[in-house]
């Protein structure tokens, strides 16, 4: 256990504890202004392509370019998600009435999912549709690594000692 550990004497008693752990302030600090650094570059960077991208989703359908979503983040706090928007206009109402093609147990996943778009089969395949994100990680609420950020729907179906990864930030 090394320096972890902490001895205490308590009325009579020895007692044996593990410290708190966790990044140091400073370690927080330094991650941050990678993630600030490494999604501004990242943003300048795919600037073209996902100008491109935004282009191929309006010449193939109707609605919004962006797609917001709430999602669960860090220690449960909500969060609007931006990824390219991969799916017609209105998918949202439609989901309740394809919850019998669900393909998986716990969470929506359909293999064939009707309200997807021609061009959003490419951008899934590629993980284009998720360019948007870096913004999300610029303004701080995911990071450029870590656990998939929850739908409100799934967040409620986390139970016992998986809700720990609430506590961490999504990216």
């Amino acid at each position: 256990m090394g320096s972890s550990v902490e001895f205490d004497y308590h009325a009579g008693l020895m007692m044996l504890g593990v410290r708190r752990f966790g990044p140091s302030l400073s370690s927080r600090i330094a991650k941050r202004w990678f993630e600030l650094v490494g999604a501004s570059v990242l943003l300048v960077a795919v600037a073209p392509l996902a100008l491109l991208t935004a282009l191929a989703i309006r010449l193939d359908s109707r609605g919004t370019v962006l797609f917001r979503q709430t999602r669960v983040g860090k220690d449960g706090r909500y969060s609007r998600m931006f990824k390219f928007c991969s799916m017609v206009e209105g998918a949202e109402e439609v989901k309740d009435a394809l919850c019998h093609l669900n393909d998986v147990d716990g969470l929506f996943k359909l293999e064939d999912d009707p309200r997807v778009t021609r061009i959003d089969q490419i951008l899934r395949r590629t993980s284009l549709d998720e360019l948007p994100q870096l913004l999300n990680v610029w303004r701080g609420e995911m990071s450029l690594g870590g656990p998939r950020p929850l739908v409100l729907d799934e967040e409620v179906k986390v139970q016992g000692l998986d809700r720990y990864r609430l506590h961490l930030k999504p990216g």
